[in-house]
């Protein structure tokens, strides 16, 4: 999976008029937010507005705001419209095989459909509002810990609830509810 960079642009394009929700952004600006051309951030643009998650307004006194909260377009959702592409099913065939080429067996299509669904159910934990301000960073700092891994989470309720012969102690502690204790 790799993203392109039209894709990076609207995401960068979105983080800015996110950041400056009562701004009218222009086209030059988001382009100099997103490191890009003003070229390619009007194409972005135009495709971010067809999707609905801008608003623009022509002439003078318009600009770029967005046209949902930030809170409101998942990241997610963003992946999907901007770069449908983003993972190609295993030799385009169905989630079992079906018309599979490139001697790519059913399993691993299925495997493949699998890990795409789950990149994009995870992007969907996110919004836009998520990639500004502070209590972004903070969300953040826990990312990769046992919290949001459901496997070692399902392991350590196991472990929790089992208790060796002899032991009456369980084997582990449950993991808590809430984030890391750094994170607030």
């Amino acid at each position: 999976m790799r993203l392109t960079r039209q894709c990076e642009i609207a995401f960068a394009i979105l983080a800015t008029c996110a950041g400056s929700p009562t701004r009218v952004m222009t086209t030059l600006q988001v382009a100099k937010a997103s490191v890009t051309t003003k070229d390619h951030a009007a194409q972005v643009v135009s495709l971010l507005a067809r999707e609905g998650f801008l608003r623009t307004e022509r002439g003078r006194g318009g600009g770029i705001t967005l046209a949902l909260p930030a809170a409101d377009i998942l990241l997610g959702d963003v992946l999907r419209r901007v770069q449908p592409d983003l993972v190609q099913r295993a030799g385009q065939g169905d989630i079992f095989g079906h018309g599979v080429t490139h001697h790519v067996t059913p399993a691993f299509a299925i495997i493949l459909f699998a890990a795409e669904a789950a990149f994009l159910t995870f992007m969907d934990r996110f919004s836009v509002a998520d990639l500004v301000g502070e209590a972004a960073i903070q969300r953040f700092a826990c990312l990769d810990c046992r919290l949001l891994d459901p496997v070692l989470r399902k392991r350590n309720e196991v472990a929790a609830r089992t208790a060796l012969p002899g032991n009456p102690e369980p084997l582990a502690a449950p993991l808590p509810d809430r984030p890391c204790a750094g994170v607030s």
